[in-house]
């Protein structure tokens, strides 16, 4: 497993997901109330040349050589995807190697720079983030960079999907007591309507929020929302077990394939043994290792059981 390359994992949107992480942890320019990665480290908007173009591309081809197939392969991770300098360049590069369609998950807050704009218009999907429409709930939920404005996210956002050819999956994540309020959603959702996205996925707290307590709202509240909204759109669903593959790793690299995982991702065993294909029971048993040496910790979540990279 690469430190730029992570996965397959399973996606409640995508499905099997090979994950590309381009950012070190936790650079971004927002520190969001409910990050599964953790509160953020540098709070930047300044692209940078984090690795080198060559390694992320060779990182990629040995992933899908070694296989399996993804049905996606995700820009994503750590941090914000869209402070990566080279990230265009990285795009251009992988689509020599593999026709899997390119996804791009953004919090949305540079998009409205054109630099960033036409780096990601190279992608087939681009799946934005929109917590919130008025400044005051912006700052509670997202808690931007300094002199950025919940005006300039939005109008950037509605800058390029005006332009985008690609599909462009806004994603509504709601937080309980923070965003989900009569007015906030009001906005939120005159927001969208500007916005004008091919589709809205609704999300909200499901896995742990390392250092927050962050609360998720009912399936009632999201279908709600989806009733308001002028375009298509969906509560996500939870991610379906897939078939077996690993079934011949020894112990210690079952370990390292679940620890790179959890560094990036909370997951439950379900999840770990569906996004690695490898037996329950050895991803328990890997699981415990981890967990004696001090290398992984455990959080509940409702009835869920989450085990999260230290």
């Amino acid at each position: 497993m690469n430190k730029r390359v992570y996965g397959p994992v399973p996606s409640r949107r995508w499905g099997l997901s090979l994950g590309v992480d381009l950012v070190p942890h936790k650079v971004c320019p927002f520190d969001c109330v409910y990050c599964q990665v953790g509160p953020t480290t540098l709070r930047s908007e300044t692209r940078t040349p984090f690795f080198p173009v060559e390694e992320v591309v060779a990182d990629v081809a040995a992933a899908l050589k070694a296989g399996p197939q993804p049905r996606v392969i995700t820009f994503a991770g750590s941090g914000e995807p869209t402070l990566y300098l080279h990230l265009g360049e990285v795009v251009d590069r992988i689509r020599q190697i593999t026709d899997l369609p390119l996804l791009l998950i953004t919090n949305g807050s540079l998009l409205h720079r054109p630099d960033v704009a036409a780096d990601a218009a190279r992608f087939d999907t681009v799946a934005p983030s929109l917590d919130a429409a008025d400044e005051e709930t912006f700052r509670r939920v997202n808690g931007p960079v300094d002199g950025l404005t919940v005006e300039v996210v939005i109008e950037g956002l509605a800058r390029f999907s005006a332009t985008f050819e690609g599909t462009l999956a806004l994603e509504l994540f709601f937080v309980s007591g923070v965003n989900d309020s009569p007015a906030s959603l009001d906005a939120i959702i005159a927001a969208v309507e500007k916005i004008a996205p091919d589709r809205v996925d609704l999300n909200t707290v499901v896995r742990p929020t390392p250092g927050r307590d962050a609360q998720g709202v009912s399936a009632e509240f999201l279908a709600a929302v989806a009733s308001r909204l002028p375009c298509p759109a969906f509560p996500i669903a939870r991610f379906d077990s897939l078939p077996g593959r690993n079934r011949g790793l020894d112990s210690t690299e079952l370990q390292e394939m679940i620890l790179e995982t959890l560094r990036r991702r909370p997951c439950t065993a379900d999840d770990l043994a569906a996004s690695l294909s490898a037996p329950p029971t050895a991803v328990k048993e890997a699981v415990e290792q981890l967990i004696s040496r001090r290398a992984v910790s455990v959080e509940l979540r409702g009835a869920e059981t989450y085990f999260i990279g230290c």
